[in-house]
């Protein structure tokens, strides 16, 4: 189990003693809880969780409007649809509406519910998140952003996020500017990853404490089972500074045209039972009426 490494309610307590929201990292704010064991259930077509998380997912639609530049956020994971579409570079990393969408069959999910159930875990209740859209710089299609690597409280590098893209050096001093934040979690996480992205309109000057990058999101350290994706480096040698592939980095996908991502977005099932039934309030969520006032 990762515990409390890839939960982004611990991460965002820790980020409150060390920076400003919407300055040095990117806030969130709690729409509602949602029962682990009725995620459970509803993948195994069992009980009436398929029906709850349908009335869930409209209730949530309601309160947050495809108008509105929110990206939603598993506790544990982001959403496996909003990694897809980021990794298109016909996407400019600009805001896309489908963002809002959760789907029930999210790999990333399942894996770490599986993983993460705690032993009586049927009244594990997995709080999601709303966070700002905040839009990265962005380098041939993709978003300049960075993953840190930790162990045991040390950083032991940094890599461009994106192995699909590579970047210049001119980028070299936000890439160690990540590294110099990351460092100062070492006692509170360990062994564990930090992804950053350099906003657009931070990027033409310098990084700086006035001019940091923002952090989006953290995670398990690359060495363990299940763990982080080395991005730009050699699988198991994530030591010093990648800006573009290592010899002996897994290749990275093919560029993904925006048409194709939107088409394996698309391709399951659209029935209630599938593709839309995954948030918020209704019988499987605390607190979702306040989200919505």
């Amino acid at each position: 189990m990762f515990g409390d490494v890839v939960r982004l309610s611990r991460w965002l307590d820790v980020w409150e003693c060390h920076g400003v929201a919407g300055e040095d990292y990117i806030p969130a704010v709690e729409i509602g809880r949602v029962r682990a064991q009725g995620l459970v259930d509803a993948l195994d077509g069992k009980g009436a969780g398929l029906g709850q998380l349908w009335d869930a997912y409209q209730a949530y639609r309601a309160a947050v409007p495809d108008t509105v530049q929110w990206v939603p956020r598993w506790d544990v994971c982001a959403p496996e649809g909003v990694k897809y579409l980021m990794s298109s570079a016909a996407s400019e990393g600009q805001w896309d509406p489908q963002m809002l969408d959760w789907t029930i069959d999210d790999s990333r999910l399942i894996d770490i519910l599986f993983d993460e159930m705690p032993p009586g875990g049927e009244d594990w209740w997995i709080p999601l998140y709303a966070r700002p859209w905040h839009r990265a710089a962005v380098v041939d299609g993709y978003p300049v952003e960075f993953r840190v690597y930790l162990l045991d409280g040390v950083v032991r590098g940094v890599s461009s996020y994106y192995p699909q893209r590579p970047l210049g050096d001119e980028w070299l001093p936000w890439a160690y500017a990540c590294w110099y934040v990351a460092g100062q979690f070492g006692s509170e996480f360990p062994n564990c990853t930090l992804d950053f992205i350099v906003p657009h309109e931070r990027a033409d000057d310098p990084p700086s404490p006035e001019n940091p990058p923002l952090w989006l999101e953290s995670g398990p350290h690359h060495g363990e089972a299940r763990g982080a994706h080395p991005c730009c480096f050699m699988p198991g040698k994530t030591n010093g500074v990648a800006l573009r592939l290592q010899p002996g980095a897994i290749e990275p996908p093919g560029r993904r045209r925006a048409g194709e991502i939107l088409a394996m977005l698309t391709e399951q099932d659209d029935s209630p039972e599938t593709h839309f039934a995954c948030t918020p309030p209704a019988a499987c969520v605390e607190g979702a009426a306040h989200a919505a006032e």
